[in-house]
């Protein structure tokens, strides 16, 4: 087996070895959804495979940097994702968009769209 330094992977093991799936899903993923509280209501892990980083991913980038996270434009995010549309982007994950007032849903209509106008009521 080739070893590599352990910066060049994303879980690399004390040795630099590559890790299988089932120890990654084992020994991080499983004790990260328990510590979290992301659970069953068996107590077991809700997220077993490796799909769920993907959407950790999806809600790190779009979510409101008040809360530690990108707040990225949600074209962006469509671009980062690979989705071929942003309707495929904002179907799955625009309620992870920061809520607020109208100032946000601007905000949120000017970065996705370029300039939003308000309509004068």
């Amino acid at each position: 087996m080739e070893l590599r330094t352990p910066g060049e992977l994303v879980f690399p093991a004390a040795k630099a070895e590559i890790l299988s799936l089932p120890t990654i899903i084992k020994c991080g993923l499983v004790p990260a959804c328990n510590a979290a509280g992301l659970v069953t209501k068996a107590g077991n892990a809700k997220y077993t495979g490796m799909h769920a980083f993907w959407h950790f991913y999806a809600s790190w980038c779009l979510g409101a940097e008040k809360d530690g996270r990108l707040q990225l434009p949600p074209k962006t995010v469509q671009t980062r994702l690979g989705h071929s549309t942003i309707a495929t982007t904002m179907d799955r994950y625009g309620h992870l968009l920061p809520q607020g007032g109208n100032e946000a849903m601007d905000e949120a209509m000017d970065r996705l769209f370029g300039t939003h106008k308000p309509v004068a009521s």
